[in-house]
C-alpha cells in the first residue's frame, strides 16, 4: 500500500521533503485554553512547538458594556493585540505567525548562549576547585611514618605536660 500526502502517516520519501515537513512542523503555534483563568488572570497560553511562552490571552469583563474584550501580552508584558471576539484575536496571531516565531527563536537563541556561557564559567571554576590553588597530592603514608609521626606526637604532648606540672 502505497503512501499519499493525504494520508494522516505521511513520511517524506527524500531529504528535501523532509526538511519541508520539519519546517513546518517547527512553525506551528499552540493554543492553551484553561477552563478558568489562571491566578494572573489569562486564560489561554500561546505557544510554539518548542513550549516557548509567545503570548498570554486576558479576558476582561466591561460593565458598561456588558461584553468581553480579550487582550493579548507577550511574555514582558507588553500588550500584544486587543480584540473583542476571541476568533479574531487567533486570527491575529496565525496572521502574525512568522514575526511571532521570529521573536520566539531569538529567545531561544539567548537562552541557549546564556547556558552555554554558564556552562564554561562552572568548567572554569572546576578546573581551578572554586577558585582556591589546586593542592598538590601528598605522598601515601607507610605504616611506618604513621607509627613515627604517632611517637613524635607523643612524647611532644608528654614534654609540654612535663613543663606544665614543674611550674
Amino acid at each position: 500500500m502505497e503512501t499519499t500526502k493525504e494520508t494522516s502517516n505521511f513520511i517524506p520519501e527524500n531529504n528535501e521533503q523532509r526538511k519541508i515537513a520539519k519546517r513546518n512542523l517547527a512553525n506551528k503555534i499552540i493554543f492553551i485554553e484553561y477552563e478558568s483563568a489562571l491566578p494572573n488572570g489569562h486564560f489561554i497560553t500561546v505557544t510554539d512547538r518548542f513550549k516557548n511562552i509567545l503570548s498570554r490571552i486576558h479576558r476582561i469583563h466591561n460593565v458598561k458594556e456588558q461584553n468581553y474584550r480579550f487582550v493579548a501580552y507577550d511574555a514582558e508584558g507588553n500588550l500584544l493585540f486587543e480584540k473583542e471576539k476571541i476568533w479574531e484575536m487567533k486570527k491575529e496571531f496565525i496572521n502574525q505567525k512568522e514575526v511571532l516565531m521570529e521573536k520566539a527563536h531569538q529567545k531561544r537563541l539567548e537562552k541557549l548562549s546564556q547556558s552555554r556561557q554558564k556552562q564554561q564559567t562552572k568548567t572554569i571554576e572546576k578546573t581551578t576547585r572554586m577558585g582556591k590553588p589546586e593542592q598538590k597530592n601528598q605522598p601515601v603514608k607507610t605504616e611506618r611514618n604513621r607509627e613515627q609521626e604517632l611517637k613524635e606526637l607523643r612524647e611532644s604532648k608528654e614534654q609540654n605536660m612535663e613543663l606544665e606540672i614543674s611550674r
